[in-house]
C-alpha cells in the first residue's frame, strides 16, 4: 500500500490496473481499491445534465450515481440508495458545495457529496470531492471522508474526517521541454464535536471543517513539493558559475562607502587593525586590505624607530628627534619632491590603474592592462592612516595566525575560535557546539557537510572554511 501511495498520482490508475492484472482477486481488488485514492473523474448527468464526480464512493458494479438526479449511469435496476433522510441531506449539501466550489475552484471546478449509511444507530458517512482539471496545465483532486455519529437527544454531531490532496502539475516550453510536478497528501484530522440543533446544522459544520482543513493540506503541499523542488533545483545548480559569484560579490560594495579598516600601533609599537564602524580590532589583516600597504606601513614605522635610536632616549632625544625629522621632510620636499611625483606617475602607467566614472557620477579604479575594476584604491595608491582610535578599542593579544587549521586533537572551542579567525560570524559557534564538531569530527568533513553540520550556506562562508580547510 505504501508503495502504491508513493507513485505519481497521474500514473495511479495505470499502476492499479497493473497490480490487478497480476493478482486476479475479487477480495483483494475491493480491499486495494477502497484504501487506495484515485485520481477523479467527472461525468455529465443524463437527465440533468450538471456535470459529478465519479468515483468508488457512488459506484455500484460498473454504473455510477448522480447525486442531482439520483440515477445510476449507465442504468441499473437494483443500485444502492440512501434513505430519504440522507437523500434529502445528500441534495443540500451538493446545492451548497457547488457554489462553495465555484468561489474556490472557479468554472473549471466539479464537486459532488454523497452520503450513505455506516451501519450502526445514528450512525452515517459523506464523502465531499472537489475536482479541477485545465487541459495541459495540471489537475487537483481533493476528498473529504466523514463518519457522522448523531446524539440527538444531547444535540450533538461527533465528526471524524480524512482527507486527501492529489495535484498533478505539468509545465510545457516548446516541443522538447517538459516539467511534471506531481505529489499526494493524506491526513485523518481530530476528532471533533459540534452543536446540532436541526438536521440541516450538518451542512454547516461539514462545511466550516472541510473549508479549514483544505487550506492546511494546501499549505503542506506548497511547502512539500514546491519549495522542496526550488530548494533542489538551487542546490544542483546555480544560476552563474563560481567565478562569477565571486566577482559579483566583490562588486556589491557600496559605492559610496569609505574604507572602514585602518591601521594603528598600540603603546609598544605593534600593528593591529581598527573597524570605525563597527569598532572591531584585530591583529590581522582584514580580507579587503592589501598586504603591501601594511609593508609600506611597517617600514615607515621603522625607519621611525632608526631616527629615535640615533637621537637617544628622553625629552631631549624626542625634540632632536623631531627636529631631524623636519628637517628631513623639508630637504626630502625641495630635492626630491620633483623625482617623486615623476617616480609616482611611471609607476602608475606601468601599472595601468586610473580612475574613471560611471554613468551615475560614481567615481572607480579601473585597470587598462588587465580590465580589472574596483571601488577600493590599489595598494599603491592607499591613503595613510591618521587618528589612532581609543586605547580600549585595541584588540586582545594576538592568537595566532588567521584561518590556521585545527588539528584532530583540538576541542569544540578551538573550532569556533577557528571559525572566528575568518571572520565568519558568532552564529555558526552555536550550530558547532549543538553538534559537539571538534577537531576529530572536523577531519572527516567536506564542504557539502557545512549546511548541515555547521548551519553554513552562505556561499562566501563556505568557501572561506573550504580554502582554509583545503577541501
Amino acid at each position: 500500500m505504501d508503495l502504491v501511495r508513493r507513485l505519481p498520482p497521474s500514473k495511479q490508475t495505470k499502476t492499479l490496473a497493473a497490480i490487478l492484472t497480476l493478482v486476479p482477486d475479487d477480495d483483494f481488488a475491493e480491499e486495494l481499491l477502497a484504501d487506495v485514492d484515485q485520481p477523479l473523474k467527472a461525468r455529465s448527468c443524463e437527465q440533468t445534465g450538471e456535470p459529478f464526480i465519479i468515483c468508488e464512493y457512488n459506484r455500484d458494479a460498473d454504473s455510477f450515481r448522480s447525486p442531482w438526479s439520483n440515477q445510476y449511469c449507465p442504468p441499473l435496476d437494483d443500485g444502492v440508495q440512501p434513505p430519504a433522510e440522507l437523500r434529502d441531506l445528500e441534495v443540500k449539501m451538493n446545492t451548497v458545495f457547488k457554489e462553495f466550489c465555484s468561489q474556490y475552484y472557479g468554472s473549471e471546478g466539479v464537486s459532488s457529496c454523497y452520503c450513505w449509511e455506516a451501519g450502526d444507530e445514528g450512525s452515517w458517512a459523506c464523502a465531499v470531492l472537489f475536482r479541477k482539471d485545465i487541459k495541459g496545465v495540471g489537475c487537483w483532486n481533493s476528498m473529504h471522508v466523514l463518519n457522522v455519529q448523531d446524539y440527538t437527544a444531547e444535540k450533538v454531531a461527533c465528526y471524524q474526517m480524512t482527507s486527501s490532496v492529489m495535484l498533478n502539475v505539468t509545465e510545457k516550453e516548446g516541443k522538447a521541454r517538459t516539467f511534471r510536478l506531481a505529489g499526494n497528501v493524506a491526513k485523518q484530522w481530530k476528532q471533533f464535536d459540534a452543536h446540532l440543533p436541526d438536521a440541516s446544522a450538518h451542512i454547516t459544520n461539514v462545511g466550516s471543517y472541510v473549508q479549514k482543513y483544505e487550506n492546511k493540506l494546501r499549505g503542506n503541499l506548497s511547502d512539500i513539493y514546491f519549495g522542496k523542488s526550488q530548494q533542489v533545483v538551487s542546490e544542483v545548480r546555480s544560476l552563474m558559475p563560481e567565478v562569477e559569484q565571486v566577482h559579483m560579490l566583490t562588486m556589491q560594495a557600496k559605492p559610496k562607502r569609505k574604507r572602514v579598516w585602518k591601521q594603528y600601533a598600540d603603546e609598544e609599537g605593534q600593528l593591529y587593525w581598527y573597524n570605525s564602524v563597527t569598532g572591531e580590532s584585530q591583529w590581522d589583516d582584514p580580507p579587503d586590505v592589501d598586504a603591501v600597504v601594511t609593508k609600506e606601513r611597517k617600514s615607515k614605522k621603522e625607519k621611525k624607530e632608526k631616527k629615535e635610536e640615533k637621537s637617544g632616549g628622553g625629552l631631549m632625544g624626542e625634540l632632536a628627534a623631531a627636529q631631524a625629522s623636519r628637517a628631513a621632510a623639508q630637504e626630502e620636499s625641495a630635492v626630491g619632491g620633483g623625482e617623486e611625483k615623476k617616480e609616482k606617475k611611471e609607476k602608475k602607467k606601468k601599472s595601468g590603474w586610473k580612475q574613471v566614472q560611471d554613468d551615475e557620477g560614481q567615481t572607480y579604479w579601473y585597470n587598462s592592462k588587465t580590465g580589472e575594476s574596483s571601488w577600493d584604491p590599489p595598494p599603491e595608491e592607499a591613503a595613510a592612516v591618521v587618528d589612532a582610535p581609543p586605547a580600549e578599542t585595541q584588540p586582545s593579544p594576538r592568537p595566532g595566525e588567521a584561518g590556521e587549521k585545527p588539528g584532530e586533537s583540538a576541542t569544540v572551542d578551538d573550532v569556533c575560535a577557528f571559525l572566528g579567525t575568518l571572520g565568519l560570524s558568532a552564529d555558526y559557534s552555536n550550530s558547532v557546539r549543538a553538534n559537539a564538531i571538534d577537531g576529530t569530527v572536523l577531519a572527516t568533513l567536506s564542504s557539502a557537510d557545512l549546511p548541515e553540520a555547521m548551519g553554513i550556506k552562505a556561499f562566501g562562508d563556505k568557501r572561506k572554511v573550504s580554502v582554509a580547510m583545503g577541501w
